[in-house]
């Protein structure tokens, strides 16, 4: 993760893994109406990001027991598991768990 704020006054943060440097996610700050707006439908109704997990259910516990809020049970398919949740800004994600 990399923190960046510039003399203007512009900040971000980039979150990435080491070994894949040139991959990333950019999160900032929503600067006036027009964006603040954008805020939470970035995407419409469909998710935002998935985050795969070795285990869903399990993870899915350790999630909701650090407070997040999930929009159902974890469930299963041919695809795998999966369960969606929001951000604090209203962005769809969903924790999968591919199938073996």
């Amino acid at each position: 993760m990399l923190y960046d704020e510039l003399e203007d006054g512009f900040r971000a943060v980039h979150v990435g893994l080491p070994e894949t440097s040139s991959v990333g996610i950019w999160l900032m700050e929503a600067v006036g109406d027009e964006e603040r707006a954008l805020v939470g439908n970035q995407t419409g109704r469909e998710p935002t990001f998935v985050f795969y997990a070795d285990d869903c259910r399990e993870t899915y516990e350790t999630l909701r027991t650090r407070g997040v809020e999930f929009l159902g049970e974890p469930e299963s398919s041919q695809s795998g598991v999966h369960v969606h949740f929001e951000d604090p800004y209203g962005n769809r994600i969903v924790l999968a768990e591919l199938p073996e």
